[in-house]
């Protein structure tokens, strides 16, 4: 059986990603998620220059690892598959 380790993956999917425009912002960290109606405020914090930036998004993707549930409370959102 063939596989695909996470780190080809992580990197394939950020290639896509900065192909289609998006801008990536690393190191960070997420300080907070406001949910509005027809999407969501993002505060980043950049490591790099300790600075933090409010990014507009009609959509985020919280992927943090699959037994973190640090965001399930403050904005409306919930685990796939539960």
């Amino acid at each position: 059986m063939l596989g695909l380790s996470r780190a080809v993956l992580d990197f394939t999917l950020l290639k896509i990603a900065i192909d289609a425009g998006v801008e990536m912002i690393q190191p960070a960290r997420c300080e907070a998620i406001e949910s509005r109606p027809h999407s969501a405020s993002v505060s980043v914090r950049d490591l790099a220059i300790n600075a933090i930036q409010c990014v507009e998004s009609r959509v985020v993707i919280v992927a943090d690892g699959k037994r973190s549930d640090a965001w399930l409370n403050t904005v409306a959102i919930g685990r796939h598959g539960n």
